[in-house]
């Protein structure tokens, strides 16, 4: 078990799957944006939840409209689903499972990711900051650190950065996230993957 909540995103295969899932993470996420390369087929999804237990599968959607997002919800039986962050509010309104919410700002800034959340907080049980996709760093959030603190304290942040062995400690004890986001991607070949990296991210926050 970990300091934090382990969320797995754009998984695509079942080695990864299995990994994930015996790492106790408490969510796997699929893509189902359309277009996007990591977009999985609602058959893969099927196969793969046949072989693991325990997370919950979350469909990671792109911009789409309420009938749609039902519609996929039904289909799969998913157990959540994470949403971008132009999606509107009303969008969601008929929306009954937890949904995960993308923050994305071009400029981050603390304020302005806590009135964001404000906004969508009625609706959206856990939002996902990717500071990889924001280009910002560990470093960067040092200047107004005690307002970024504010914020996971008052919101479910599920956090995704550029995590190393040396920062992951320091990242989950002073702002103690909800969980974090980390990524699946291409096996080497069938059934087979090397996740040392992954490996000495988390020994660093054993439990």
């Amino acid at each position: 078990m970990f300091k934090t909540r382990i969320k797995a995103s754009s998984i695509n295969n079942l080695t990864d799957a299995r990994y994930f899932a015996a790492k106790y993470a408490e969510w796997l996420g699929f893509c189902l944006e359309p277009g996007n390369p990591n977009t999985v087929s609602p058959a893969t999804i099927n196969a793969i939840r046949e072989w693991v237990d325990g997370p919950a599968i979350i469909g990671e959607m792109g911009l789409s409209d309420a009938e749609t997002l039902l519609s996929n919800i039904e289909l799969l039986q998913l157990d959540g689903i994470q949403v971008p962050h132009l999606m509107p509010l009303e969008t969601l309104a008929d929306v009954s499972i937890p949904v995960i919410k993308e923050v994305f700002f071009e400029s981050p800034d603390p304020d302005a990711v806590a009135d964001f959340c404000s906004l969508f907080a009625t609706k959206v049980t856990y939002f996902l900051l990717d500071f990889n996709k924001m280009g910002y760093s560990w470093d960067n959030m040092q200047t107004h650190i005690a307002e970024w603190k504010k914020v996971f304290q008052d919101y479910k942040i599920i956090l995704e950065m550029d995590f190393t062995p040396e920062n992951t400690p320091q990242i989950i004890e002073v702002l103690q996230p909800w969980g974090i986001n980390l990524k699946g991607g291409e096996e080497e070949k069938v059934g087979f993957k090397s996740y040392e990296e992954l490996d000495d991210i988390l020994e660093t926050i054993e439990d």
